[in-house]
């Protein structure tokens, strides 16, 4: 049974042994989240033996009271710190607590003479990258052992260190960083990284998602459009989806290419009618043509029904035409067919194409 806590202002921060049984129970739930969300050749997690060595950081956070909230690590290696394990549990995350346990373990890296730190997370863990984001962490290269794989994204940030300090031994051998990891010009990204846009601030990603509305229409996209989509049009469709987003009513998910571009979005629309407050229509599906066959309507897709069923939703419905790729991939994903409608819609280069309705439920529901 799930106990709820009240929010803290702030948690108290202190480097602790990992081989406690309440900090136990915090990886323990930090490995049923990620095994929920990525297959076990896709996690690199450590545990509690490998964070209990000489060259780990590891920092609890615990309320006032001394429950523990959350938890991290930094693995010291000869050229560079590896931010690991970090974790706040869902009902306190509103505390600051992730923010104190990274500048925590950012301030006791430099200490020992660290001047960047790496990280690998996962394109489906939206907080934690906005959250790394904001803390000062760039995409980078594959770094250390990781293979490069479309569920690894990989970041980095330098840190001031003074040389002076004394280093923390290590127990092995690590590769270098590779030169192009460094923050300060950090260029190339690792594939793609989804990302849910609360606000749409920036003219650039207006432009992006302009573009690729624009382009995914001339490559035969059957989104309601008709070819060729004016740059002024495309503009003013998603000025007015941004209104709804910020309202409240749907859901936007971008996809960013490894130069931080927009080449993909997606949508769920949650705010229906009022005798369908449990469903929501997932809309607006589309990838830049020089994005496709690269898995990145597949994870637009999953994300995005994540979502939706965490915002309570318990039924989503789509349309897409009948015998497009996309409704293959909606199949793949476990989306059953309603029906065929002929005729239904233009296609973007003229003539008639059917529609084909589908639904897909939450899982008992």
């Amino acid at each position: 049974m799930q106990h709820h806590k009240s929010p803290i202002k702030r948690a108290n921060v202190s480097f602790e042994r990992p081989d406690q049984a309440d900090v136990i129970a915090l990886i323990e739930e930090l490995d049923a989240y990620q095994d929920a969300l990525y297959p076990a050749e896709a996690r690199y997690a450590l545990d509690v033996a490998a964070l209990s060595r000489a060259n780990v950081l590891f920092a609890v956070a615990r309320t006032l009271s001394g429950e523990a909230i959350g938890c991290g690590a930094v693995v010291l290696r000869p050229e560079y710190g590896e931010v690991k394990r970090m974790y706040v549990q869902p009902d306190m995350r509103s505390s600051g607590a992730a923010t104190q346990l990274l500048t925590a373990l950012e301030t006791a890296a430099s200490e020992q003479g660290c001047r960047v730190l790496m990280l690998e997370t996962g394109p489906y863990q939206i907080e934690a990258l906005a959250f790394y984001r904001k803390q000062g962490y760039a995409r980078c290269d594959p770094f250390g052992d990781y293979p490069a794989h479309e569920l690894s994204v990989f970041m980095s940030k330098r840190i001031s260190a003074e040389q002076s300090g004394p280093k923390l031994a290590t127990t092995h051998n690590s590769p270098t960083v590779p030169a192009d990891c460094a923050p300060a010009d950090v260029l190339r990204r690792s594939k793609f990284v989804i990302e849910q846009l609360r606000v749409i601030e920036r003219e650039a990603d207006y432009s992006q998602l302009a573009e690729t509305l624009i382009e995914s229409v001339a490559g035969g996209g059957s989104i309601s459009f008709m070819h060729p989509v004016s740059h002024e049009k495309a503009m003013a469709f998603w000025a007015e989806i941004a209104q709804g987003v910020v309202a409240g009513e749907r859901i936007l998910l971008v996809a960013r290419d490894e130069d931080g571009h927009i080449v993909g979005t997606v949508q769920s629309v949650i705010d229906l009618p009022e005798n369908q407050p449990h469903r929501a229509d997932i809309a607006k599906m589309m990838v830049h043509p020089r994005a496709r066959r690269q898995g990145v309507a597949e994870s637009l897709m999953r994300e995005i029904e994540r979502l939706t069923f965490a915002a309570g939703k318990t039924l989503m419905v789509l349309d897409t035409e009948t015998g497009a790729a996309a409704s293959h991939l909606y199949a793949k994903l476990g989306w059953s067919v309603a029906g065929h409608i002929p005729d239904f819609a233009l296609k973007p280069h003229g003539g008639f194409c059917s529609t084909t309705y589908m639904f897909k439920r939450a899982i008992g529901a």
